[in-house]
């Protein structure tokens, strides 16, 4: 009985393995991580873009100032809102 319910293991893990990037819990897990950094993507702009209205508007300086010095490109704030 063990035997036979190793080797339905075995077989059944080959199975799995021939779907490879199918596997539905792998497709929902690349999903889901997708999703998270998508939103962490957008947590980290809209952060840089309060603490940048927040610095320019504090110090009286530029945003154009700022992107330069820092090397942020114009269009950083909506490259994920697309």
């Amino acid at each position: 009985r063990l035997a036979t319910a190793k080797k339905m293991l075995t077989e059944l893990q080959a199975e799995l393995e021939a779907y490879g990037a199918c596997n539905p819990v792998k497709v929902e897990e690349k999903r889901r991580a997708v999703m998270l950094a998508r939103e962490a993507a957008l947590r980290h702009t809209d952060n840089y873009a309060i603490l940048m209205i927040d610095f320019t508007w504090q110090h009286n300086i530029e945003p154009q100032d700022i992107r330069a010095y820092l090397g942020v490109r114009v269009d950083y704030e909506g490259l994920l809102r697309k």
